[in-house]
């Protein structure tokens, strides 16, 4: 995997093993908290950065394929990006027998201007691997901000949005509004009933 750097990365520090155990199995490896010192804050919410990561994946053989990226625009004509990737995690089972190659997928969307311009590409693949990466477990970030994410909420525009005021569109909106309208998309005009006033 190629990376932007020559330096080294240092070795992943595991803990001790578990008394009477000389081996840590790649199920207790995954099951483990991630160390405290490979973890981040940012806004109230916890990340692995893309570096300590990779350092707790070398662990496994791994890579990534598909990966796949498409710049868009937003309703506020802002660039963003979305992508998608592999992660594919492999290691020979707990036998010692055969090997076992594990996928999982990540993906990302943001808008461009929150991150250096010439960093969006390396940004959108590094958060794809941290995504695929979370599902693996614990020690990758399964559940890193359990305790700080809201209880969802069922969404109002499932069932229709009762007692919430409408808002007057701004002009980008109006222009999606008056399209809609002409090409006769009720979908959308449905949808956008329920947030906006149209006249």
């Amino acid at each position: 995997m190629a990376t932007l750097t020559n330096k080294k990365k240092p070795a992943t520090k595991l803990k001790a093993p578990t008394p009477g155990k000389t081996i840590l199995s790649v199920t207790d490896f995954l099951n483990e908290a991630p160390m405290a010192a490979d973890v981040q804050e940012h806004d109230g919410a916890f990340h692995i950065p893309i570096l300590n990561l990779e350092n707790s994946l070398d662990f496994f053989r791994w890579g990534t394929r598909n990966f796949v990226w498409q710049l868009y625009k937003n309703g506020y004509a802002k660039l963003g990006v979305g992508a998608s990737l592999e992660l594919l995690l492999s290691y020979t089972d707990e036998n010692g027998e055969k090997v076992v190659d594990r996928p999982f997928v990540g993906a990302c969307n943001f808008l461009i201007e929150s991150v250096p311009f010439e960093d969006w590409l390396a940004t959108a693949k590094s958060l794809c691997i941290k995504n695929a990466a979370a599902h693996a477990g614990k020690k990758l970030g399964r559940g890193l901000n359990a305790d700080v994410m809201p209880k969802r909420q069922k969404n109002p525009l499932a069932e229709g949005i009762s007692g919430t005021p409408l808002r007057e569109p701004d002009s980008i909106m109006q222009e999606e509004i008056r399209a809609a309208m002409e090409r006769d998309d009720k979908g959308a005009l449905e949808l956008y009933s329920k947030i906006y006033v149209i006249n």
